[in-house]
This record gives structure tokens, C-alpha cells and sequence, in this order.
């Protein structure tokens, strides 16, 4: 990954911390509505399940679609939703809640494996 492409990838993460997503919040829909429903939406097979689930079928070229499954949740133990201020030092290459004395958490044990599996989506890795 170039620079310039790993910047617009961090960037994507820390912005994806901001959200502060109780299961069923407000919040973890607007996340779900701004970062995987663009990404889920534009493969040929996808949809999404009773339970609200979003799922794609990656291919190859040969149409192929190995047996594998990836899964993360977007919700995230906070008790209120909304956002919050995330820093990024570069210097040091750590996403951190800008003010560590409020008593919440980065949110991030699936915003990093939602992240991941966008990225994957994104370079259809199958």
C-alpha cells in the first residue's frame, strides 16, 4: 500500500472510531449506512439478512467463490451513542481517544475487524 493510499486508510479508521455504536443505536446505523452498505452493495451477490446482517460474496475472475466465511460485529460497548474526539499520533502510529479521562473506550476489539474487512471487500480479496 502506497502512502498516500495507507494516509486515506488511516484516516478511514480513526474517522470509523468516532462512532460510538450501542447495539441497535442510532449510531451503529448511520455507521453501518456511511461505511458498509456502499461497500456491501456494489458486489453482484449481496444483500441483507432478517437480522439486519449485511453479506457479500466475493469472487475471483473465474467466478470462483472459495468457502470462506469473514464476520465482525459493528456494535460496541458503549452505554451512550453519538461520537467522539479520536487522535491519531503518527509519529508513534497510534489511534487513541483524544481525552483519555472520560471514561469510555475506543471501540475499537471490531472497529479495527470491520475496517479490515472493508479493506479487504475493497481489494476483492477472496
Amino acid at each position: 500500500m502506497e502512502r498516500n493510499e495507507n494516509n486515506a486508510s488511516i484516516a478511514k479508521l480513526v474517522e470509523m472510531l468516532r462512532y460510538r455504536r450501542p447495539a441497535g443505536s442510532a449510531t451503529e446505523n448511520e455507521f453501518i449506512n456511511t461505511f458498509i452498505d456502499p461497500i456491501v452493495s456494489g458486489f453482484q451477490d449481496s444483500g441483507i439478512d432478517t437480522f439486519g446482517n449485511r453479506w457479500c460474496i466475493v469472487r475471483d475472475a473465474e467466478g470462483y467463490a472459495p468457502p470462506i466465511l469473514f464476520t465482525s460485529h459493528t456494535d460496541t460497548v458503549h452505554h451512550f451513542d453519538g461520537k467522539q474526539e479520536v487522535a491519531y499520533d503518527e509519529e508513534m502510529g497510534i489511534i487513541m481517544l483524544a481525552d483519555t479521562n472520560n471514561g469510555s473506550c475506543l471501540g475499537a476489539d471490531d472497529g479495527a475487524g470491520v475496517w479490515l474487512m472493508l479493506e479487504m471487500l475493497q481489494a476483492a480479496v477472496s
